[in-house]
């Protein structure tokens, strides 16, 4: 994603707002299906689901 940082900044910030928040569904909806499949790594991912939370809340309020 740092790739899309160009010198023109100020005609891409839609853009690559809505790729990452595209990419943050993802990786949730992963993480989702992980901890609701259950086994050896639910627990792992229920606790990136956390961290997760909190990156797209500050994400949110800046």
């Amino acid at each position: 994603m740092a790739n899309t940082l160009t010198v023109g900044w100020l005609q891409a910030p839609v853009a690559f707002s809505a790729s990452m928040l595209v990419m943050l569904l993802c990786v949730g909806v992963m993480y989702v299906v992980r901890a609701w499949r259950g086994g050896a790594r639910a627990a792992a991912a229920r606790n990136s689901l956390v961290i997760l939370a909190v990156v797209c809340a500050l994400y949110a309020a800046a």
